[in-house]
């Protein structure tokens, strides 16, 4: 992964978060579920989810991946989702670059 695409992924995560936070949090209430339930099928502390939802902490790329699958979601489908709804600088281009897409297909994979 190049030091570009590395920092393409940071700008879009960074400036989707408080989108995400919010999306993190409706998607976890649709499906009924408490933050302690969403942290043990993520693998992190209650208290984490509560900083995500809450926009005080970020999320990695891996992160997102755990989250997406945890919520029952399609990881493009929600990033796109979540830029849709976000105020942010993120535009549809920097989503569907090729490469960034190939390290989320990369990253699926694992």
């Amino acid at each position: 992964m190049t030091q570009q695409i590395k920092i393409a992924i940071l700008k879009i995560m960074k400036a989707l978060q408080p989108a995400l936070a919010t999306e993190v949090r409706r998607l976890r209430r649709k499906l009924h579920i408490d933050q302690e339930t969403l942290a043990e099928r993520v693998g992190v502390t209650r208290s984490s989810i509560s900083n995500i939802e809450s926009s005080r902490q970020g999320v990695s790329l891996e992160m997102f991946f755990k989250l997406a699958s945890a919520l029952n979601q399609d990881p493009v489908r929600l990033l796109e989702a979540v830029r849709d709804s976000a105020s942010s600088p993120v535009t549809k281009d920097d989503i569907k670059n090729p490469q960034i897409l190939e390290i989320i297909q990369s990253t699926l994979n694992k």
